[in-house]
C-alpha cells in the first residue's frame, strides 16, 4: 500500500495574540494513488497534568476527499485564535492548544500529524462575570436520602447471613447514604426555616456581561424569603480553584488545588437581605473559567447564612468567568 505523510508549515514565528489568524499549508507527500475519505485540519485544546488528558476541537477545516495521486501536495488552512479556552499552565492543571492534521484512509492506519500553537496574551482590564441568579427551597431529597440509608442498612443485614463481602460493600453504602442523609438533613431544616433564599451576583448595575468601573469587586446578593427569621450573620466566599481527577472507576481520586479565597461578611439589612461586593483578583495571577470533562479551573462563591438557635444555611454557586478587553 502506498505511503502517506503529513506535515503542517505555519507562516511567521508561530506566535500569536487572540484574534489573530493562523494561517499555514499541510503539506501531503504519497508513494503511490490514495483514496482518502477526508483530510483535514482541526485546532485543538488539550489538557495534560495529574487529571486525565482530554481534548476538543474548536474548529475543523475538511481539506480534501477523492483519491490522491502520487507526488506531493499542498492544502492552505487558517483559522482564527480564540479568546477561549485560554493556554494554561497551572499547578495541577495545564491547557495548551494545537493543529491537528489528519487523512482518514479506508483500511490502513491514518497518517497524523500535530502543530503546537503558542498564544501571547495581553494584559487584561478585568474579568466578565456571567451574572447569576438563583433560588433555593426545601425538597424532597432529605427524606429519600434517610430511606436510601435504612433499605441499604437492612439490605446488609440480610446479606451478612451468608455473604461477608456483600456485607462490607453494603455497610459502605449505608455509611456514604448516611453521610448524605446528615448533609441533606442539615440544608432541609435551614431552608425549612428560612423559606426560599434567594443569590444574586452580578457586575453593573443593570446585569449582563458588562464590567464595571470598579472592577476588582463583584456584587453579591442574598435575600431570605421568610420573614421573623433572627441572622446573625451572611459570609459570602468567593473560590477559584483546579480540580483534576485522574483514574475511572473506582482508581477514580481527585486533587484540588485552590488559587484564590477572599471571605467577606455581608452587610444584613431587615434581618432578610444581605449584600455587598467581594474583592476579585488580580487578572494576570488567576486563570479564568475553563470546565472540561475530569479538568477544571473553578470559579465559585459560597454563602453561609448563620441562623439564630437553629442549623445553618450553607450554598455554593459555580460561576462563568471570561477575560474583559485588553489593556492596550
Amino acid at each position: 500500500m502506498a505511503s502517506c505523510d503529513l506535515t503542517i508549515e505555519l507562516e511567521g514565528d508561530g506566535v500569536y495574540r487572540p484574534g489573530q489568524t493562523i494561517k499555514g499549508t499541510l503539506h501531503v507527500s504519497t508513494s503511490g494513488a490514495v483514496r482518502c475519505d477526508s483530510l483535514f485540519v482541526s485546532l485543538d485544546w488539550y489538557t495534560h497534568g495529574r487529571g486525565n488528558r482530554v481534548r476538543g476541537a474548536i474548529e475543523r477545516s475538511e481539506l480534501f476527499v477523492g483519491e490522491l495521486t502520487a507526488g506531493e501536495h499542498r492544502f492552505p488552512f487558517e483559522f482564527q485564535v480564540p479568546a477561549t479556552p485560554r493556554v494554561y499552565h497551572g499547578e495541577l492543571l495545564n491547557v495548551d492548544l494545537e493543529l491537528t492534521a489528519k487523512a482518514d484512509i479506508p483500511w490502513a492506519i491514518d497518517p497524523k500529524t500535530n502543530a503546537e500553537i503558542v498564544v501571547v496574551y495581553e494584559d487584561t482590564t478585568g474579568y466578565v462575570v456571567a451574572p447569576l441568579s438563583a433560588s433555593d427551597a426545601r425538597d424532597g431529597c432529605f427524606p429519600i436520602a434517610v430511606a436510601t440509608t435504612v433499605l441499604a442498612a437492612a439490605f446488609a443485614l440480610l446479606l451478612g447471613i451468608e455473604h461477608h463481602v456483600a456485607v462490607s460493600f453494603t455497610l459502605v453504602l449505608a455509611v456514604f447514604s448516611g453521610l448524605v442523609a446528615a448533609n441533606r438533613a442539615r440544608r432541609w431544616f435551614a431552608a425549612g426555616k428560612t423559606g426560599q433564599v434567594s443569590v444574586d451576583v452580578s457586575q453593573g448595575g443593570g446585569g449582563g456581561y458588562r464590567e464595571v468601573s470598579d472592577r476588582s469587586r463583584v456584587r453579591c446578593g442574598v435575600q431570605i424569603a421568610r420573614r421573623g427569621v433572627r441572622i446573625n450573620s451572611i459570609v459570602a466566599k468567593l473560590l477559584v480553584q483546579e480540580i483534576v481527577v485522574k483514574g475511572s472507576g473506582t482508581n477514580r481520586t481527585t486533587s484540588v488545588h485552590e488559587l484564590y479565597s477572599a471571605e467577606e461578611p455581608l452587610s444584613v439589612e431587615d434581618n432578610r437581605t444581605g449584600a455587598d461586593r467581594l474583592p476579585l483578583p488580580e487578572p494576570s495571577r488567576i486563570p479564568f473559567s475553563f470546565n472540561k470533562t475530569d479538568n477544571h479551573v473553578e470559579w465559585r462563591v459560597n454563602i453561609h447564612v448563620d441562623i439564630e438557635g437553629w442549623p445553618d444555611w450553607i450554598g455554593a454557586y459555580t460561576l462563568d468567568v471570561t477575560p474583559g478587553d485588553s489593556a492596550g
